[in-house]
């Protein structure tokens, strides 16, 4: 296995990793407006991508403005699931960007996952931009890996990461 960071993936790697990704991706986040990756770390079989974490910069203001990484479309094609790829990407954006604060959305139901990962449950409200709008996300959990004060509420200025 090859872990690599892309600017961008070709139009054909990305099919063959989000051509099934109703089954992937939470079906409480189809009604959000997410920001767009800016980079892709990726794992590679040959040729062939076997999972992708996308990355962006963002900014969230709670105690102060402060910039952070944000990571999204964390999945793994099926044939390759359950052999612990996703910890590889991780390794390779927390060492790549060590200086940096990285926070996720997610669902009850992966909390435990990506605490497994070194994410903290961020325990305070948060609030994120939806169309013109400030709005709450009950359906999703805020976590956060690396050292930062986030008082106890957030915002975040655009749409969700």
């Amino acid at each position: 296995m090859v872990v690599t960071i892309e600017n961008e993936l070709q139009k054909t790697s990305m099919a063959s990793l989000f051509q099934w990704s109703d089954n992937v991706f939470p079906a409480e986040g189809k009604r959000y407006e997410w920001a767009l990756a800016q980079k892709h770390i990726v794992a590679w079989h040959g040729k062939a991508p076997m999972a992708h974490l996308g990355i962006g910069d963002y900014i969230i203001k709670g105690v102060a403005a402060h910039q952070v990484i944000g990571v999204g479309k964390v999945v793994v094609r099926p044939e390759w699931q359950g052999r612990d790829i996703p910890r590889a990407l991780f390794t390779r954006l927390h060492e790549q960007y060590a200086a940096h604060v990285h926070t996720l959305f997610c669902p009850d139901r992966l909390v435990g996952y990506y605490e497994r990962h070194g994410y903290e449950l961020y325990h305070g409200d948060f609030t994120v931009v939806q169309g013109d709008s400030w709005v709450g996300m009950p359906e999703f959990n805020f976590m956060y890996h690396g050292q930062i004060d986030l008082g106890s509420s957030i915002r975040v200025p655009g749409r969700p990461w």
